[in-house]
């Protein structure tokens, strides 16, 4: 959708790779924005350390929870980076070569430096535009209000540059090569406010403490499937997990490509199966909650005495599901079964 890149969203993207702010500001280097429905947004300049140059804008206390975890990736172990690098939301502009972009993004850009006389002298110096959505790889946008953020924050990001170059970065409120904020919150960046006239005021707010993720909770709606289910004797423990597989499917022509949401079972025999697997969606709770009791009903002749789960998601899924259905739903810290299972679904998929 070409028509969302705007000739002003390309001047600040040529404009702010002209600053290479990533001299001057490393990735735990940020600073706010004010968006126009108020909230905040936060935004990280990548590319100090090598060749990779990008604008990140998070927005608001949930994209910022992206943030807070990318930076923790490099430690935590695979199955934590996989939960993460597939729940990202944010708003990038990435340099690129001309072969990262599809067509149609490659002529629009090709036409606007030609018209304007801009050369691409960086072999990575071409701005894509793009979205991480949870659930979602990343995607080229299609929606002309995540453009307008993203130019706002093109726009905030060169009056950084200027603000630098006429003097300090320390009377530009950073405090350069500081530790990376945590999710304690609390520590002092600048924050820009933006005028009619284009310009910024200055201020400072404080980076927002890590937010609990909200995941959905409901009742298994098919009362026959419920009735059948709590008449069935009670019998054995189920391992359940409900994860984004880290497997782009549905890039058909004009289609976004999506990671499947799934919802794992381990019985009593160590017996992996796959309840259900399908494309993010508000229906996607309950048709898992039908799947897991038609699982049970048909798969094992038996209601589980008890369901272990290791994760929020799993335990918010299941916890109205289990109450209802006089099923013990027990939380565990880890799931050594149900890790090792994934592990070998991901091997054998090629992800790990």
């Amino acid at each position: 959708m070409t028509e969302i890149i705007t000739d002003t969203l390309l001047k600040w993207a040529f404009n702010f790779r002209e600053t290479e702010l990533w001299h001057q500001l490393a990735d735990s280097d940020l600073f706010a924005v004010r968006l126009p429905d108020g909230e905040l947004g936060y935004c990280c300049v990548m590319g100090k350390g090598g060749t990779y140059h990008s604008l990140t804008l998070y927005v608001g206390t949930c994209g910022f929870n992206t943030y807070l975890n990318t930076i923790t990736l490099m430690q935590d172990d695979w199955r934590r980076k996989m939960e993460a690098v597939t729940s990202f939301n944010c708003l990038s502009t990435d340099y690129v070569q001309a072969r990262a972009l599809r067509s149609a993004e490659h002529h629009r850009l090709r036409d606007y430096v030609q018209a304007h006389g801009i050369t691409v002298r960086r072999n990575y110096g071409w701005p894509a535009f793009v979205r991480f959505s949870p659930g979602y790889p990343q995607y080229f946008f299609t929606d002309a209000a995540d453009a307008r953020l993203m130019e706002l924050a093109l726009r905030a990001a060169v009056a950084v540059a200027g603000k630098l170059s006429a003097g300090s970065a320390v009377n530009a409120g950073f405090k350069l090569d500081a530790p990376y904020a945590t999710a304690d919150g609390g520590r002092t960046i600048p924050l820009l406010l933006p005028n009619g006239d284009g310009s910024f005021d200055w201020s400072s707010t404080q980076t927002p403490s890590a937010t609990p993720c909200m995941y959905p909770s409901p009742e298994l709606s098919d009362q026959g499937l419920l009735a059948h289910l709590r008449a069935l004797p009670p019998d054995g423990t189920l391992e359940c997990r409900v994860m984004y597989l880290p497997l782009a499917l549905g890039s058909g022509r004009g289609c976004r490509p999506f990671y499947p949401e799934i919802l794992l079972a381990i019985d009593d025999t160590d017996t992996m199966s796959l309840i259900r697997m399908t494309e993010k969606g508000d229906e996607n709770p309950q048709l898992m909650l039908q799947a897991l009791a038609a699982f049970m009903i048909d798969g094992l002749g038996r209601r589980a005495r008890s369901i272990a789960v290791s994760d929020d998601r799993t335990a918010s899924l299941l916890s109205r599901f289990c109450l209802t259905t006089g099923i013990m739903l027990a939380r565990a810290k880890t799931l050594a079964g149900m890790d090792e299972a994934v592990e070998t679904l991901c091997q054998r998929l090629g992800l790990l």
